[in-house]
């Protein structure tokens, strides 16, 4: 397979690991606000926010990953994120940075299973990995 292509990325850290989402899907990053929860939902969607008069649905990544549910913290943000023209909310543990990352390369086969079907891709940069995610899987079953 060949590498994906060198591109800009938002770097943010769910629990004690690295991730990334291509910056062409990144709207906009807010802080945490109030979310206003709708019933019968999956329990990694956390409801809704009101964003300059649209309403937009929120999902919490940690749980998403099957991890366990985190206390806000003034680090916590939202990323809105444009799939198709559809707007998201994704809760992140914290933003570190916009980074151009060159060395990417798919996840290995063994690696994406269960609960590792949003990975797009690992990126290597110098002595750490971050894992590349694919925003659109993050809002599919």
């Amino acid at each position: 397979m060949e590498e994906m292509a060198q591109d800009q990325y938002v770097e943010f850290v769910v629990g004690e690991v690295k991730y990334a989402i291509t910056i062409h899907h990144i709207h906009e990053i807010i802080r945490i606000q109030e979310i206003t929860q709708i019933p019968n939902h999956k329990p990694f969607v956390k409801g809704v926010i009101n964003l300059r008069g649209k309403v937009l649905p929120v999902v919490d990544l940690r749980e998403k990953m099957g991890l366990e549910c985190a206390a806000v913290t003034k680090l916590t943000r939202i990323l809105v994120v444009d799939i198709s023209d559809d707007v998201y909310g994704v809760i992140v543990d914290q933003v570190n940075r916009v980074a151009t990352l060159t060395d990417i390369v798919p996840p290995p086969e063994y690696a994406v299973q269960a609960g590792q079907e949003l990975m797009a891709g690992i990126a290597q940069e110098k002595d750490k990995l971050i894992n590349i995610l694919d925003a659109r899987r993050i809002f599919t079953d």
